[in-house]
């Protein structure tokens, strides 16, 4: 007689802790649409909505919410596509049930101006108590090393909030890797990172996990996006690749991202957009055409993964050169892997990947790969080509 083991609902395992996914939205009235665990956040930032084909457009990308809106934004067709919007246009007309939280402030502690928490106060003051979430987006200022302003911190910045991010452009540089210039900042005159770290797509993992450093510090876990540029965000500069954005996404997952937030601009005279994803159907040009089918890939991942990435991760070193990050799903365990952040390098080549004692499966399946791993004494083993790799894996607990 064959006895089947059922799958397990848990692993013994310690928690990583986190804000309370899909319910931590239950808080908030005009958010309930947010409870769903097959729903997970994926923005743009600062677009234009004026026609159907801009939702249309944006929607097919796999984009789902607004954060920040330009001119008078048709809300009500974003609201009859099933999407979302954070802003701070109270008096829109076409205000209803797809704005979900009002933005405080894009960028308030710039450059060190020294009056963040004032802002960010007077702003939440002004804006209707109706059960709409807060959400603020910082600069690298808020994890810089010797930032420190006056009668401020950054725990202090995020306990006005509900939800946030902040905008550090690695592979664009400027504050992340380029040395400063500021005569009034000397605690700016620095990069974070030296030239051989910088242009890496786990820098942006780094950024989530120190803000939610700062949120756990602070007593008050909440919501961290992650964000990326899809284009040129300094004119100067040089402009990210498909496969890294791609990894910067996958590398902000695995650091407990809870949204995916895209800066849609470009600015200077290489293929100038407000709004990037949209640029090969509405310009006619092919700038961002490779960019539009890398974000619709992983984006149609994380859509397909929703109701697993919505669960709390466990804490589990699968191998010590991967950023890994392991969940519990319908008796299955996914594994999301990358190479790690390592100064002056990055981690590439095969490596052996140890399971917890509590998942039993004999072969794992590599997501959207189409191959599987055998399991061999509780490791499996795979090859990381580039620093932008990253693999998922499902295999039976």
């Amino acid at each position: 007689m064959t006895t089947t083991v059922p799958p397990r609902d848990e692993l013994d395992l310690p928690l990583v802790p986190w804000e309370g996914g899909p319910k931590y939205y239950g808080q908030f009235a005009k958010a309930g649409a947010w409870t769903d665990p097959n729903f997970f956040p994926v923005a743009v930032w600062g677009a234009t909505v004026g026609t159907q084909e801009d939702v249309d457009l944006d929607k097919a990308v796999g984009i789902n919410t607004y954060l920040e809106l330009y001119d008078t934004p048709r809300l009500d067709l974003i609201r009859k596509a099933g999407m979302f919007a954070l802003h701070d246009q109270t008096t829109n007309p076409h205000l209803g049930s797809e704005t979900v939280g009002w933005l405080l402030a894009d960028e308030p502690e710039q450059f060190g101006q020294g009056d963040a928490l004032n802002l960010l106060r007077a702003n939440a003051s002004a804006l209707p108590n109706d059960g709409r979430m807060r959400y603020t987006n910082f600069t690298a200022n808020m994890i810089w090393p010797n930032y420190a302003p006056e009668g401020e911190t950054a725990e202090q910045w995020l306990d006005v909030n509900s939800a946030a991010s902040l905008d550090t452009y690695w592979y664009g540089r400027y504050m992340g890797c380029d040395r400063l210039s500021y005569p009034d900042l000397p605690a700016l005159n620095q990069s974070l990172l030296t030239e051989a770290e910088c242009y890496r797509p786990f820098n942006y993992g780094y950024g989530v996990t120190k803000q939610r450093e700062i949120a756990a510090s602070s007593g008050k876990m909440e919501s961290v996006f992650g964000f990326v540029e899809n284009g040129r965000p300094y004119a100067e500069n040089a402009a990210i690749k498909p496969d890294q954005l791609r990894g910067s996404v996958m590398s902000m997952l695995i650091h407990g991202a809870r949204g995916i937030n895209y800066f849609n601009h470009t600015y200077g005279d290489w293929c100038t957009s407000s709004n990037n994803f949209r640029y090969t159907a509405q310009q006619g040009g092919d700038c961002y055409a490779e960019m539009t089918k890398a974000a619709t890939k992983v984006n149609g991942q994380i859509k397909a993964l929703a109701p697993v990435l919505n669960t709390q991760s466990y804490q589990w070193e699968l191998n010590p050169s991967l950023d890994t990050m392991l969940k519990l799903h319908d008796g299955n365990a996914y594994v999301f892997a990358m190479g790690k952040g390592i100064p002056g390098g990055t981690a590439t080549g095969s490596f052996d990947l140890t399971l917890p004692a509590d998942v039993r499966g004999t072969s794992v399946e590599v997501v959207d790969e189409g191959r599987t791993i055998p399991v061999v004494s509780g490791k499996f083993t795979d090859t990381f080509a580039s620093d932008t790799t990253y693999h998922i894996y499902k295999v039976r607990a």
